[in-house]
């Protein structure tokens, strides 16, 4: 009975946290060229909203409707790739003490977006359970 509770909240921070620690390995293959470094884009501005996104995504119905689960769940991943990646040492203590709040905020606002389009997909006229 516990596992059954346990597994979908780790998948709903398991798959955003994936996608946040591949996605600079796959900039950093030289993919996109550009004036900007898309590294630097990625991290600061799409990665976290849409790590916002993936982690309302994932997640019941029932639990989005919540508006603090919108707002600090896509925290939960934000906060395991801080930790991660400061032991692997992939960014530096001052990187992050700089840009976690950005991306706290960020991942706040794609998962209200998220949870957004979702509650209006299940709460329109007509819709079925299984539309989700």
């Amino acid at each position: 009975m516990l596992l059954n509770k346990i597994l979908p909240l780790i998948a709903i921070v398991l798959i955003p946290f994936l996608f946040a620690l591949l996605m600079p390995f796959f900039f950093s293959q030289n993919v996109l060229i550009g004036p900007v470094q898309p590294v630097s884009i990625i991290a600061m501005g799409l990665l976290p909203f849409l790590e916002g996104i993936l982690v309302i995504a994932t997640s019941s119905v029932e639990r989005v409707r919540k508006p603090a689960y919108k707002f600090f769940m896509p925290w939960v991943a934000i906060l395991l790739f801080f930790i991660i990646s400061f032991i692997l040492q992939l960014e530096d203590c001052a990187c992050w003490t700089i840009g976690l709040p950005i991306f706290l905020l960020l991942s706040s606002a794609g998962g209200a977006v998220a949870g957004y389009f979702k509650l209006k997909k299940i709460d329109r006229p007509g819709a079925k359970r299984e539309d989700v």
